[in-house]
C-alpha cells in the first residue's frame, strides 16, 4: 500500500455504535456551555491543552451513552475527527485560519476520567509533534 493510499484510508474505519446511521428527523442534540476560564483554570492544573480538556468532557459523555444504551464499551473503537490548528509558531496573529484536523479513537473503555485525560494528552502530544516534524509544513 503505498503512503497517498494509507494517508487517504486512516481513521476512516471503527465499529458500530447507536450514533451510526442515517440521518434523519428525529436526531437531537443537546447544548452545554462552560465558561473559557473554567476551562483554562482546568488546563493550567492539569498540565495540558484545553482541547485536551473538551475530549476528556466529550469522552465521558459518549462513554456514558453507550452504556445506557446497552453497549460494552471494553471492546470499542469511537474515532472522531476534530479540528486543529496547523498554524506556524511564527504565524501566530495572522488573518486567516490554517486548519486541519485529527481522527482518533477515543478511550471509551476506559472509565477513570484521570486516566483518560492523559491517554487523550499523549495522542495530542504526539500528534502535535508529527505536525512540528511534517515535511508538508
Amino acid at each position: 500500500m503505498n503512503a497517498v493510499t494509507k494517508m487517504l484510508g486512516m481513521g476512516m474505519s471503527a465499529d458500530d455504535t447507536p450514533l451510526d446511521g442515517r440521518l434523519g428527523p428525529h436526531r437531537r442534540f443537546e447544548w452545554v456551555s462552560c465558561l473559557l476560564d473554567d476551562l483554562k483554570a482546568m488546563r493550567k492544573g492539569l498540565g495540558c491543552s484545553i482541547n485536551d480538556v473538551v475530549l476528556t468532557i466529550v469522552t465521558g459523555a459518549v462513554r456514558e451513552y453507550l452504556l445506557d444504551k446497552g453497549i460494552s464499551v471494553k471492546d470499542v473503537e469511537f474515532k472522531f475527527s476534530t479540528p486543529v490548528s496547523v498554524r506556524k509558531e511564527e504565524e501566530r496573529g495572522e488573518l486567516g485560519n490554517k486548519g486541519s484536523s485529527w481522527i482518533f479513537a477515543l478511550p471509551v473503555a476506559e472509565s477513570d476520567p484521570r486516566r483518560q485525560l492523559e491517554i487523550i494528552h499523549e495522542i495530542t502530544e504526539e500528534l502535535k509533534e508529527k505536525i512540528r516534524r511534517s515535511a508538508f509544513r
